[in-house]
């Protein structure tokens, strides 16, 4: 739980090399994103590496995501502005970095 509300958690995204014709690989998903996401910085430069995403910055930054195949249906697409995630352990005092919150700008 946020601030901002419940976060759904993490993607679960699959790509699939030579599934669609004239594409060497597609991105996959079994269900939609939702509305806030935990998104590493690993998974975001894998995204862009794969051209499955584009980065915006008009200000505050934003990540759009297309997806080819959403469950049985076709291709959609996500935006989600990303905000620097601090998470507090019961441990210790350290923020982990690694991770953004990503939630759609209403």
């Amino acid at each position: 739980m946020s601030e901002l509300g419940l976060i759904e958690g993490t993607v679960a995204l699959t790509a699939i090399a030579h599934h669609c014709a004239m594409r060497s690989q597609c991105i996959s998903t079994q269900r939609p994103l939702g509305r806030r996401l935990i998104l590493s910085h690993t998974l975001i430069a894998d995204l862009l590496g794969q051209n499955a995403s584009i980065r915006h910055e008009r200000g505050e930054r934003y990540l759009t995501i297309r997806i080819d195949h959403v469950g049985e249906s076709g291709p959609s697409t996500y935006t989600y502005q990303l905000l620097s995630a601090r998470w507090k352990n019961i441990h210790d005092d350290d923020s982990d970095s690694e991770l953004l919150l990503a939630i759609w700008p209403d």
